[in-house]
């Protein structure tokens, strides 16, 4: 282990401190293991509380800022997206399911923050709510193994897979809710089955 210390000291340009040892970078630095599905990384933006992530993590120097990118295997990724979407009281098959639209709607919005930023996307709600390994527990890794690799399609593509928190009881249309032409899995219906509670109460 070694504790390593990153500032802002100019536009584009990162001070770095590993242990007592000082180095100055430009462009972007790289913080991983060799072993990035079974390492993991913890950061520590004071005076926050520590996070800490899987993977490597990109640190990026821009107007005197600093920037980081979690680069991570999508499986791992979902440790914390699927918890993070989806409570530990929900039924095993409702845990699996969430697993599928949550790595489908990963895929199919790879590069929805690209264009314009160095990063796929984004750690809150307007993508999906990702809080590093804080967030994993046993029941969502094992709904993620179950079925990892799999994914939602229609028309050959992958399907546009996007949920809530809440919706009441009963889910509006995807015309409804954006306009556009229909989609015929994005239906209006009641969230759940006939003469149960609805799937948002978990």
């Amino acid at each position: 282990a070694f504790k390593l210390t990153i500032k802002a000291k100019s536009a584009g340009t990162l001070s770095l401190t590993v242990n007592e040892q000082k180095f100055i970078a430009s462009g972007a630095v790289r913080i991983g293991n060799k072993k990035p599905r079974t390492e993991t990384l913890t950061l520590t933006p004071t005076p926050k509380k520590a996070k800490t992530y899987r993977g490597t993590l990109e640190v990026k120097c821009s107007a005197f800022k600093l920037s980081w990118v979690n680069i991570v295997d999508i499986e791992d990724y979902l440790k914390s997206v699927v918890p993070s979407e989806i409570s530990t009281r929900a039924p095993k098959a409702a845990v699996e399911a969430q697993a599928i639209a949550a790595r489908t709607y990963a895929i199919r919005n790879i590069d929805r923050h690209l264009k314009k930023t160095s990063y796929n996307l984004c750690d809150t709600v307007h993508c999906q709510a990702y809080f590093g390994i804080s967030k994993e527990d046993k029941k969502h890794n094992e709904a993620i193994k179950a079925t990892e690799g799999k994914i939602l399609v229609f028309n050959d593509f992958p399907a546009n897979t996007v949920y809530h928190s809440n919706c009441g009881g009963y889910i509006i249309s995807s015309q409804a809710a954006w306009g556009g032409m229909p989609v015929p899995y994005l239906i209006g219906h009641y969230d759940g089955i006939k003469g149960k509670k609805s799937f948002c109460e978990y």
